[in-house]
């Protein structure tokens, strides 16, 4: 061979094994990252589908419990509605019973006296009820228990 040519020789035998097997071993690294990175997308993948389905029916239990409230809403306003109403009719029987209580004269048989409707003196099985003046126009005086 002359000095001033070129010529190319193969590499040698081990020098491609050694090539070959970096190769072989890139490409094995690059399967197993590429199989992590498969198995960690269909990871989570399922997790995000076990989420929407828990988030869905946590949606479904959030409605169902917002409907609950609603009808205890609707009838605890009716129960304040009512309550209302009877302490309505409560004050409205409270001044009529003030009145009676100040102006209703209790007259039995057996006395001359005018009572109060819970006096222990005034005998309930038989009476007639005035008013204050009318008892003392017919000569009945107040009871001094109930008339103090």
């Amino acid at each position: 061979m002359n000095d001033n040519q070129w010529t190319f020789v193969d590499e040698e035998p081990a020098q491609k094994r050694k090539k070959l097997f970096s190769n072989k071993k890139s490409l094995i690294v690059l399967i197993i990252v590429a199989t992590m990175l498969l198995a960690t997308t269909i990871g989570l993948s399922v997790w995000c589908v076990q989420l929407n389905n828990t988030m869905q029916a946590q949606a479904k239990d959030i409605e169902s419990l917002n409907n609950r409230i609603k009808l205890k809403n609707d009838e605890l306003e009716r129960q304040r509605n009512t309550a209302t109403e009877y302490r309505d009719a409560y004050f409205e029987l409270l001044d009529g019973y003030d009145f009676y209580y100040d102006y209703a004269a209790c007259v039995d048989e057996n006395s001359n006296y005018y009572h109060k409707y819970n006096c222990e003196k005034f005998d309930s099985s038989s009476f007639w009820i005035y008013n204050t003046d009318a008892a003392e126009g017919r000569g009945y005086s107040p009871c001094p228990y109930c008339w103090k």
